[in-house]
């Protein structure tokens, strides 16, 4: 995926309403005990996500598939499993990802349709 590919959906992103404030963890699959810390940006059409991270150690590349856990306690056990879609790095030098969840447990789904524009 080019560039202008990513600002084309990473701009479709960022028209939708402004979402609270939601943070949670990538746990890197070679550092043992290691997770990456996110925040989601955006939500878009078709349940896509748009996460930042400032970890240089976020271990994603397009087309593999990440587990994320969010930082909230009725969501500890439950992870979103997505497949990442771009990546690039912004001017602060954060990690922009373009997530599309593969599979969303249903209570996670309960609990994530309160908080975000799903």
């Amino acid at each position: 995926m080019d560039v202008d590919d990513f600002s084309c959906r990473s701009s479709l992103l960022a028209d939708q309403t402004a979402i609270p404030s939601l943070s949670g963890r990538i746990p890197h699959p070679i550092l043992y005990g290691h997770a990456s810390a996110f925040a989601v940006s955006a939500v878009g059409p078709g349940d896509t996500f748009g996460i930042t991270s400032e970890d240089p150690a976020l271990f994603l590349f397009p087309g593999c598939e990440a587990r994320l856990y969010f930082d909230l306690p009725e969501l500890m056990d439950y992870p979103l499993i997505a497949r990442v879609r771009a990546l690039r790095l912004d001017a602060q030098g954060r990690t922009e990802a373009l997530i599309y969840p593969t599979k969303i447990p249903r209570r996670l789904r309960k609990v994530l349709s309160r908080i975000l524009p799903l």
